[in-house]
C-alpha cells in the first residue's frame, strides 16, 4: 500500500507524544500494512483517522468490512490485542466494520 503516508501534522503530533524515534515508526506503516494484509486475508481501502494512529478500512476474504489500526503507543497496541491463540501468541484484533 504504497499511498499509505503519515501526514506532516500527525507526524508533529507523534514526536511530541512519543520522542524523536515516532520519525521511523511514521515512515514503516506501508509495510506494516502490507504484511498485515498478507498475514490476515485484507485487502486496504481508505485511510482514515488524523491522530497519532492510522486507521485503514479494509475488506475480509469474505468480503465483509473491517478497520486496522496502527499506532506507535505500545499501551494502545496492547490493548487492543485479542485472546491468545493455541500457540499462546497475542493476535492484534481486527475491528468489525458492520458496528
Amino acid at each position: 500500500m504504497d499511498g499509505l503516508m503519515v501526514p506532516q501534522a500527525a507526524r508533529d503530533r507523534q514526536v511530541l507524544r512519543f520522542g524523536v524515534s515516532a520519525h521511523e515508526w511514521c515512515d514503516t506503516p506501508p509495510q506494516r500494512v502490507a504484511s498485515l494484509a498478507d498475514r490476515w486475508p485484507l485487502t486496504p481501502g481508505e485511510q482514515l483517522g488524523s491522530g497519532t494512529s492510522r486507521v485503514i478500512a479494509c475488506l475480509r476474504a469474505d468480503g465483509t468490512g473491517a478497520f486496522l489500526k496502527l499506532t506507535p503507543d505500545p499501551a494502545v497496541a496492547r490493548a487492543a490485542r485479542g485472546p491468545a491463540d493455541p500457540h499462546n501468541r497475542l493476535v492484534p484484533a481486527l475491528a468489525d466494520a458492520s458496528g
